[in-house]
């Protein structure tokens, strides 16, 4: 299979020894996941693990504006909408959500590097596959965002292993209840990408792959070392940078109410348009997003994904989540109808992270 390159498709992968070269090629659609591309990506991982010539694998984005901007959640809406008419089985439902997550769990445990090139937008189910490689870099025009909130659903793919790993918490605590977007260089400083380079560095560094894995068979560490003279310095910084001290002062990840009333009780623009982000999110979405931040604080990773799992699966049998991709994604309308005034919103959240039943099929 050495040297193929398979055009016109929505993943290009091109098997050229010691290195297999993959590409997400949905550029109008900012190259979203579909079940095909997952199934694919699967597929190449497999065969570059069972192939010995092959040492490592690179991911990029097609076209200048994105890695990916997510997962394909408007199909997802048009499936969840059959299942809860009756038409389809919970099982078909969930399958996108169940094959991604599979595969978020196989590029974090894969035995050979990973290396991904998150040029341009890089977000949710995006960062589920590049922020799960074991070389993760990030570009001067990197544009990362968990936006899960944003459809009444929490950060998945296996996320809240890397937010919770961000020092001080406070601001993977901001990033997972927000949904803010940050750029390559703060994705650097957090933990968040290994490295953060020029957009224009892609085929100097495909170069050194190459020249590396042609001498042997280097572990992801020493990829990174080879490639830090690489490095940009201190780039553009976004809100989180900004106004760092009051997300660390407000965004302690103790309790949803805490966090309200101190961004209530502090006096700057910052704070005041923050509180009214949040004010505007389905609550439940956000005391789950909270708690599952909580918890996965010092898991391993297979325990977050594994978590991950189980809340999919009851968010898909609720409510908000369909309601946020609505008003988002399809209508358009950006006037969501939360059910915002649950009055055991403790016990909801207690059952969305339990393994739901789910009746014969």
């Amino acid at each position: 299979m050495a040297d193929q390159d398979f055009l016109q498709k929505d993943l290009l992968f091109q098997d050229s020894p010691p290195l297999v070269h993959v590409t997400l090629n949905r550029p109008k659609a900012l190259n979203a996941l579909n079940l095909d591309m997952i199934r694919q990506i699967g597929s190449v991982l497999d065969f570059s693990f069972k192939n010995n010539e092959i040492a490592a694998v690179f991911f990029e984005g097609a076209g200048e504006k994105a890695f990916c901007a997510g997962g394909d959640i408007k199909h997802f809406y048009y499936s969840g909408m059959d299942y809860r008419k009756g038409n389809i089985p919970f099982t078909v439902a969930r399958l996108f959500f169940e094959e991604e997550y599979a595969l978020n769990k196989t590029l974090f445990n894969y035995s050979k590097p990973l290396i991904s090139f998150m040029n341009g937008i890089t977000m949710g189910g995006g960062y589920g596959v590049a922020g799960n490689c074991s070389v993760r870099i990030a570009t001067d025009k990197t544009l990362f965002a968990m936006p899960e909130t944003r459809l009444g659903f929490c950060p998945d793919v296996g996320s809240m292993y890397h937010l919770t790993r961000c020092a001080p918490p406070a601001l993977g605590c901001y990033l997972a209840l927000t949904g803010a977007s940050i750029t390559g260089a703060e994705m650097k400083a957090l933990g968040l990408a290994d490295l953060y380079m020029a957009a224009d560095c892609k085929d100097e560094v495909i170069k050194v792959l190459r020249d590396m894995q042609g001498a042997g068979k280097p572990d992801a560490a020493e990829i990174i070392d080879a490639l830090r003279p690489m490095e940009l310095g201190a780039g553009s910084s976004s809100d989180l940078s900004q106004h760092r001290d009051v997300i660390e002062a407000c965004f302690l990840p103790d309790t949803l109410e805490a966090i309200l009333n101190r961004l209530s009780a502090h006096e700057s623009p910052f704070a005041v348009t923050s509180l009214d982000l949040l004010n505007k999110r389905s609550v439940l979405s956000l005391e789950i997003t909270l708690e599952h931040f909580r918890r996965s604080s010092g898991k391993a990773f297979n325990d977050v994904i594994a978590q991950d799992f189980i809340l999919v699966q009851n968010f898909i049998q609720g409510r908000d989540f369909y309601e946020g991709i609505r008003t988002t994604l399809i209508d358009r309308d950006d006037v969501p109808s939360w059910d915002n005034s649950p009055h055991n919103i403790k016990d909801m959240v207690e059952r969305y992270f339990l393994q739901p039943e789910i009746a014969e099929e």
